[in-house]
């Protein structure tokens, strides 16, 4: 059921009450499809705040890239609305999943790179307007990245050298490295122009070259500290000094810089031994004065486990920290006034750095609050180490306080996605990755022109919950589609056909009564079906209810409980009675079973029918580990037919209407939770309808484009992993955002392939049918 989506309200005044609020909050917006709306921008600036040029640059940067609609997006607005339209995600000139701020092109050298660049049009500072878009070009996977490794090239226009923001040398010095740290490819930075807000502003621009996004999500990442055991904290190993001032005072900041580190770094007063690294330009204009000094801090290689799967957690291959401290000169400088200027910085900064590096901190203060959205967005519970400092009896020591700005970030973050940052630095991230929404929907889009008219598709269990969602999905974008859908309720049935017949008024939409929990009923529904249509497209299965651990409440006439009798026997029953007409099919052959896809956990051959456990997760374990051996089997015989098994979520059904203890409980805990972590019905829908449709999925006979294969992948595009681990394998198990299971499951799955679990569970599948009905399919 289309619903409209209210967007997530943020006042502007909170915390920190400046832009950094705006730009994560819009680069999530952008990311997740998630509309918001921002009032009181920068609240908290002294001169009225509202938006400005670096701001709006950012604003209308994400919204070209993501097609919103935006509203108060002007210089000075104080209120601003950003609805991602995903459903109108067209696409650029490159390609309908190509966001239309990138463009290919060929470069002299005969390579191919995506363009994309930012002009924010005053010397408004790039880096600040880096931290709203960079998060958004390395989570957003273009078609391309994968198969044929096309960078990206990335363009920013602005203010390079701005006081109270990162500056191009604490980019590439610092925060690019530490990205790389944390699992990304490695960035290249290359300064074509300063940019600057002293001494007349001047607008500059650089480039990032960034290599094809690796896989995603990113596993969860350590940033870890010293080994807490040593209080003595390590000297850096080497330090580097960026000095960008008039080419008279080049000497003068050396001779500063060698006499502070030697005082605050103890170094008996002589740093001639120290390994540092100074590097001066002219900056050509005596008001302009910049110093920036980077700390190389070994990495400690036995990092705490605060992780919940070591098997999706990066191990770090770095063997370096980055810390740094810098100072764009913003003091009036009075005649004659560069030496003490020059003093000034070099105490001030050398100072700061060292207290970073006594903390054992593995980031300094600003890079902390840049790394939270990678944490929120990373798998898993990620970490990031942001120092100790002695108490006051100065006999312990006590973790520093997130600044105001980390504050503000990771209080965004769990607005807009839900997570979670402890007082330790780590936060349990949502997995941001697979196929983005906007590429899903434009998949979706191209239904009518990709796919035959006529289609014909068997839903099972579509009365209500997710089922309903991925009908009315494929209803609303399938041309004169004929599909049949089965469930209990004849009132929800009739309402359903009505609402479907409205979308979609060339299409058949015939409900079928039945209790499929026995199988006698499924070959009734099956029979009633091959009567009328020599072929199938489609076969959606999404029956079950939550497992009852009162067994004498949930055993059907034929001996089984209710639960797996649905989720499983009855699923297989439909399968087995229907794939003959589904390898038939034209433009699509495809299965979606809508269960526990990459929940799979181990079975008890003793146990296969359930009739005893009351572990809800060991149960679902097994149901979800024999749906997807059950589908792996049917496969092999139909190999031009493609299987999915989806695990969908959190979304609104009707799953828990049954009315038991456990159903009970659930009821509740999401009554209370739902509002914060539920996928949206229509979304649930849309996602569902791409598993069914998309030739992400193609049969293993047919492979990409292939006859069956389904909606084509366009350029770039790469057919998903199988359950097996292999690539276009024809059985696919997935969640609600395109991600595969993970190796811990993959080798649960493993391990009972090689012992010949598939084979006994399909054996004991069958005898059952026999026992129940007579026949093994009919």
């Amino acid at each position: 059921m289309a619903q409209t989506v209210s967007p997530i309200e943020l006042d502007g005044r909170t915390l920190e009450g400046g832009g950094q609020l705006i730009r994560i909050a819009l680069c999530l917006s952008a990311l997740t499809s998630k509309p918001v709306k921002i009032t009181n921008i920068r609240g908290n600036r002294s001169g009225g705040g509202g938006l400005k040029a670096q701001h709006l640059a950012c604003v209308n940067w994400l919204a070209q890239a993501c097609n919103a609609r935006v509203e108060g997006a002007e210089k000075g607005a104080k209120t601003l609305l950003f609805v991602p339209c995903a459903a109108r995600s067209a696409g650029g000139k490159d390609g309908p999943n190509v966001p239309p701020v990138f463009r290919k092109r060929m470069l002299k050298n005969g390579s191919r790179v995506s363009d994309a660049r930012l002009d924010i049009g005053t010397a408004g500072s790039t880096g600040l307007a880096l931290q709203a878009i960079l998060p958004f070009v390395l989570f957003t996977k273009l078609p391309g990245s994968e198969e044929n490794s096309i960078p990206i090239r990335l363009t920013l226009s602005g203010g390079t050298n701005v006081s109270g923001s990162s500056s191009y040398d604490y980019i590439a010095q610092v925060l690019l490295p530490t990205l790389e740290n944390i699992g990304f490819p490695g960035i290249t930075a290359t300064l074509g122009k300063r940019g600057w807000s002293h001494g007349g502003t001047s607008i500059g621009e650089f480039t990032l070259e960034i290599p094809a996004t690796t896989k995603l999500p990113i596993p969860a990442f350590h940033l870890a500290g010293q080994d807490p055991s040593n209080k003595r904290r390590m000297a850096p190993c080497s330090l580097t000094a960026t000095v960008i001032a008039p080419a008279a005072y080049h000497d003068h900041f050396r001779d500063r810089l060698t006499t502070a580190i030697a005082m605050h770094f103890n170094l008996n007063n002589d740093a001639s031994d120290f390994p540092l690294k100074v590097q001066c330009e002219d900056s050509h204009h005596d008001k302009r004065l910049y110093l920036l000094l980077v700390a190389q801090i070994p990495v400690h290689k036995h990092q705490p486990d605060v992780t919940s799967d070591s098997s999706s957690t990066c191990t770090l291959s770095a063997t370096h920290h980055y810390l740094g401290r810098d100072w764009l000169y913003d003091r009036k400088l009075p005649p004659n006034g560069h030496p003490k200027a020059i003093a000034d910085m070099a105490g001030r900064v050398v100072r700061e750095l060292h207290r970073e590096v006594s903390s054992g901190a593995c980031v300094d203060e600003h890079l902390r609050d840049q790394m939270v959205i990678f944490q929120a967005l990373a798998k898993g519970r990620s970490m990031v180490f942001a120092g100790e400092d002695e108490d006051e009896d100065g006999e312990g020591w006590v973790a520093r306080e997130p600044s105001l700005h980390a504050r503000t970030a990771e209080w965004v973050c769990r607005e807009m996605l839900g997570v979670r940052f402890d007082a330790g630095g780590v936060c349990e991230g949502v997995g941001y990755g697979g196929i983005p929404y906007p590429a899903i929907l434009a998949s979706n889009s191209r239904i009518p022109t990709a796919l035959p008219p006529g289609l014909v598709a068997v839903f099972v269990g579509a009365t209500s919950g997710i089922g309903e969602y991925t009908l009315r999905a494929l209803a609303k974008h399938a041309k004169a589609p004929r599909i049949y859908f089965v469930g209990r309720s004849q009132e929800a049935g009739v309402r359903i056909a009505a609402d479907c017949k409205a979308l979609n008024p060339e299409g058949e939409f015939i409900f079928m009564k039945s209790d499929v929990s026995l199988m006698r009923n499924v070959d009734t529904v099956c029979q009633d079906i091959k009567r009328k249509e020599k072929a199938i497209n489609l076969v959606c299965l999404s029956q079950g209810t939550l497992y009852n651990t009162d067994e004498q409440q949930t055993v059907t006439d034929e001996g089984l409980r209710t639960p797996i009798a649905l989720t499983y026997y009855s699923r297989m029953r439909f399968l087995t009675n229907l794939l003959p007409l589904l390898q038939t099919a034209p433009g699509l052959r495809r299965i979606l079973s809508i269960f526990a896809g990459g929940k799979e956990g181990p079975i008890d051959l003793a146990n296969l029918r359930l009739d005893h456990g009351s572990n809800p997760l060991a149960l679902r374990g097994q149901m979800a580990a024999m749906m997807t051996f059950g589908l792996e089997t049917l496969a092999a015989k139909a190999p031009t037919v493609g299987f999915v098994h989806s695990y969908p979520g959190p979304v609104r059904s009707g799953i828990a209407r049954d009315r038991n203890w456990v159903t009970f409980v659930l009821r509740n805990l999401f009554w209370v939770l739902g509002p914060f972590i539920y996928v949206p019905e229509e979304e649930s829908g849309e996602r569902h309808c791409f598993f069914a449709t998309s030739g992400r999925f193609a049969a293993a006979a047919g492979g990409k484009g292939g006859e069956g294969a389904g909606v084509g992948l366009g350029e770039g595009g790469v057919v998903a992993k199988g359950a097996d681990g292999r690539l276009a394998s024809g059985v696919y198990t997935t969640d609600s955002k395109c991600e595969a299971s993970g190796e811990k499951v993959d080798a649960v799955l493993e391990k009972m392939r090689k012992e010949g679990v598939p084979q006994k569970v399909w054996e004991h599948t069958e005898a059952e049918f026999v026992r129940m009905v007579g026949t093994a399919s009919m």
